[in-house]
């Protein structure tokens, strides 16, 4: 089986897509896939670093741009393709509108004998463009979208649960200096709280003396803010880019948490804390339930998730072990006292960071889910991802922690 990844990493650079990209690169390293970048076109670039407003700029690359198949470079054929074994194509998106990538492969449709096509924010049907109808399968992380995206497109879709690298990128050590840890949607009035317990200095008289704990505490609160999206990037997906920086940093982050909140979006879609620029997530177009990226994140990294479980069968099933999460009340001077009283328990805090983590690695890692793909598709296991599948069970065995996956 020849394997191919159609990514978006050369058309955009953002924290919110580098989860995606780092998913590519583990199916190049499992899976020996070859990675197809397209890159823009001279007027898709020009158009960007031109003087005209951004929502001028979008309208034209909408209407002009895309419509005609101007925005990337045509790549009349892939390189490397087999002639005596199927060729497989795997496009991930953010969106729908994603899957427009697929038209920068001309004759995309007769290159490959399966395609497949998983993407992440599946509700905007009207985003999809027309090839998605030529998609063999579609696969989205949300199973309430599964028969709705089937009745409009008339194709197979099936469910591919999010996922993290937990294998390489995850972490089970107690060793953890930040007390708390928030990133993305979060309500305010708990930014607000914790952040008032940080803004002190931490080698002040109350702070050092544990009688005045937890009142008077210094806390190692810390938020991380995402940083601005750059279209067409002069920088390759390495650790020289800002979002492959941000990924992992981030993963960094919450491995040395002790905790880190997890609020389900639509408890925080009028409590959270403002993005930069006014931006709102566009999951808040959705407004059900979703079990999203940061759960998967933060139990890669062994951190105790405290907030809002999201209300919806992906949490149930996915996080179904002791403390998963740990829920919190409304009002955030309650949360706080919580969450105070959490940090000093630190054997239940240990054993979370364990039962997490190899949860995670034993059940959500992204070689798991690549592998479900494959045996629903009936598609052969590659070598690579067979080795790392045995390994990761050798290391859960060895753990003694399979008992609590």
């Amino acid at each position: 089986m020849g394997l191919y990844v159609l990514s978006k990493r050369n058309a955009i650079a953002a924290t919110h897509y580098a989860h995606i990209y780092a998913l590519e690169n583990v199916i190049q390293t499992t899976c020996n896939a070859q990675i197809v970048a397209p890159v823009a076109t001279r007027w898709a670039r020009s158009l960007h670093q031109s003087s005209l407003p951004k929502l001028l700029q979008e309208k034209i690359t909408n209407r002009v741009l895309t419509a005609n198949q101007l925005t990337y470079r045509t790549i009349d054929r892939v390189d490397g393709l087999s002639s005596d074994e199927p060729n497989v194509l795997i496009v991930i998106g953010m969106h729908g509108a994603d899957l427009e990538l697929l038209n920068c492969l001309k004759d995309w449709r007769s290159q490959f004998d399966l395609v497949i096509a998983f993407v992440y924010d599946a509700w905007i049907f009207d985003a999809f463009p027309n090839c998605i109808k030529q998609v063999d399968c579609l696969f989205v992380a949300i199973k309430d979208l599964i028969e709705p995206l089937h009745a409009q497109f008339k194709i197979p879709v099936s469910y591919w649960p999010y996922s993290a690298n937990v294998l390489d990128r995850g972490s089970y050590g107690n060793c953890r200096s930040i007390d708390v840890t928030s990133y993305g949607r979060i309500p305010s009035e708990y930014h607000n709280r914790l952040f008032d317990l940080s803004d002190r200095p931490p080698a002040s008289p109350d702070c050092l003396n544990p009688d005045s704990f937890p009142n008077s505490r210094h806390l190692f609160y810390y938020r991380q803010v995402p940083e601005a999206t750059q279209l067409y990037p002069d920088q390759p997906f390495t650790p020289k880019r800002f979002d492959y920086q941000h990924s992992v940093l981030i993963g960094n982050v919450l491995a040395k948490s002790k905790l880190a909140l997890a609020f389900d979006f639509t408890y925080t879609v009028q409590r959270a804390v403002e993005l930069p620029q006014g931006q709102l997530h566009p999951s808040y177009e959705y407004r059900k339930p979703v079990l999203g990226l940061r759960w998967y994140e933060g139990i890669a990294a062994g951190t105790a998730l405290v907030g809002k479980r999201p209300p919806c069968s992906e949490a149930n099933e996915q996080l179904d072990w002791e403390d998963a999460t740990i829920e919190l009340p409304d009002e955030p001077d309650a949360g706080v006292e919580i969450i105070l009283e959490l940090l000093q328990d630190i054997d239940r805090l240990q054993a979370i960071h364990h039962r997490n983590y190899w949860n995670a690695l034993y059940r959500h890692d992204h070689r798991r889910r690549l592998a479900a793909v494959f045996a629903e598709l009936d598609l052969p296991m590659p070598t690579g991802l067979q080795e790392q599948l045995d390994r990761m069970d050798a290391l859960c065995a060895r753990s003694g922690m399979l008992a609590l996956a």
